[in-house]
């Protein structure tokens, strides 16, 4: 089966609060912009499914604030072919509704909620 590189950046089922509202603004922003190519490495997940990756552990822990992550590696969101821009309008439009993001690596990025006591 031929995997999908346009548009693999769904809401992954059970996505609740902070973190879908995030998933759900940065979803409509590669919509508007058209940067739905994934190069086959576009996904959000919830902090939960990060970690039941095994991509935290004690020498990298779970950031407190973390809500949404999403992988990157490769098509229009790669920090090192993609376009700069597309993660400058994501960034803007997250400010506006309490959201930080940062990159943790060149393939995947962090949005922390900014608003989290």
């Amino acid at each position: 089966m031929k995997k999908n590189v346009y548009g693999d950046y769904t809401i992954p089922t059970g996505m609740r609060g902070r973190g879908r509202a995030a998933a759900i603004l940065i979803r409509d922003c590669l919509l508007k912009r058209k940067a739905l190519f994934t190069g086959g490495g576009g996904k959000f997940y919830t902090p939960t499914a990060w970690e039941r990756r095994g991509e935290w552990d004690a020498s990298n822990p779970r950031p407190r604030r973390v809500v949404l992550l999403l992988t990157h590696d490769g098509g229009d969101l790669s920090l090192y072919s993609g376009n700069p821009a597309h993660w400058t309008a994501i960034s803007r439009a997250l400010s506006k509704h309490g959201f930080h993001l940062e990159h943790q690596t060149g393939w995947y990025t962090a949005v922390f909620d900014t608003r989290y006591n």
